[in-house]
């Protein structure tokens, strides 16, 4: 039995690309910034080199990305008017929220690219136990508003890596089906039960592990 994953940062699950003007590697850098927050102080004040650091993302394109992300309403920033301050980041409110382990910043072997497609296709997986693929590829391209091109070859890279897999489970009552599912490679398993009201604070538990 998987154990239960008690590190996770926070992702708003109502995150709508498109419709938002919003990247799809905006979704890597909003957890990047969320899981420099203090749980305890409700201060979240990583440098661009920090933020680039754990990302694996160019500074250029983090500026660009909070900027994004600050016009869409999911992060307000407190501009630091001292020189080599860094800001300070405040996260709205949201119902649902997407369970992001803390281990998914220690992976090495994706590039930032394929680590934000991980993130955006991960919606597409079964909602209930994360393991099942729902829909095809070219939804996944729409949400994520890239080409077709683009999710398939890093959907595929995903699977060649062993974050993804593609096996044949068998029915009950007979016979067998072929699922595409996430791997154990990066612990998705959380208490449920958990709402985001019961995480205090500014609803990130980055920092802080449930007993």
């Amino acid at each position: 039995m998987t154990p239960i994953n008690k590190q996770f940062v926070l992702l708003p699950s109502d995150i709508a690309l498109t419709k938002e003007g919003l990247h799809y590697k905006d979704l890597l850098t909003y957890i990047t910034i969320r899981s420099f927050l203090n749980s305890k102080n409700d201060l979240c004040m990583p440098s661009y080199e920090s933020i680039a650091d754990r990302s694996g993302m160019s500074k250029k394109f983090i500026g660009q990305s909070i900027i994004r992300l600050e016009r869409a309403g999911y992060l307000k920033v407190e501009r630091s008017q001292k020189r080599r301050a860094s800001n300070r980041y405040s996260f709205r409110d949201h119902e649902c929220f997407c369970q992001i382990p803390y281990e998914f910043f220690e992976i090495d072997d994706l590039t930032a690219n394929e680590k934000a497609m991980l993130l955006g296709v991960r919606e597409c997986f079964d909602s209930t136990n994360l393991e099942f693929f729902v829909g095809d590829l070219a939804n996944a391209a729409l949400m994520l508003d890239v080409t077709y091109r683009t999710v398939y070859v890093q959907f595929k890279s995903l699977i060649d890596k062993g974050y993804i897999e593609k096996v044949t489970i068998p029915y009950k009552s007979g016979g067998e089906r072929k699922v595409t599912r996430l791997t154990s490679k990066i612990n998705w398993h959380y208490h449920r039960d958990i709402k985001p009201e019961k995480l205090g604070g500014d609803q990130d538990s980055s920092n802080l592990i449930f007993k």
